[in-house]
């Protein structure tokens, strides 16, 4: 069987914040990747956790269990919220 496939650009989070002006921050990082959403969200470093201020994702519960996306990211500083199987990331506001 012949399933049709699309082949599309991509570029990582590293070259994304360092192609963006520094002043220019990202206020929602929307993630549906089909699974690919577990490299991505463990790849955030602390440095683009600075630039994101909401992250967007739906857990691939058969490839692994979101708490470990969700520790991450707790860990970078993001509270983190789950409504109908969609996962918010907001930034902590600093007291």
């Amino acid at each position: 069987m012949n399933t049709p496939s699309i082949s599309v650009n991509s570029i990582s989070l590293d070259i994304l914040t360092e192609r963006l002006p520094k002043r220019i921050r990202v206020d929602l990082l929307k993630l549906d990747c089909e699974g690919a959403e577990k490299d991505i969200i463990l790849s955030i470093t602390p440095d683009h956790a600075k630039r994101i201020e909401n992250i967007y994702y739906e857990a691939t519960h058969y490839l692994y269990h979101p708490s470990l996306l969700n520790s991450h990211l707790e860990n970078l500083g993001y509270n983190i919220t789950e409504r109908h199987g969609i996962f918010k990331a907001k930034k902590a506001v600093a007291v």
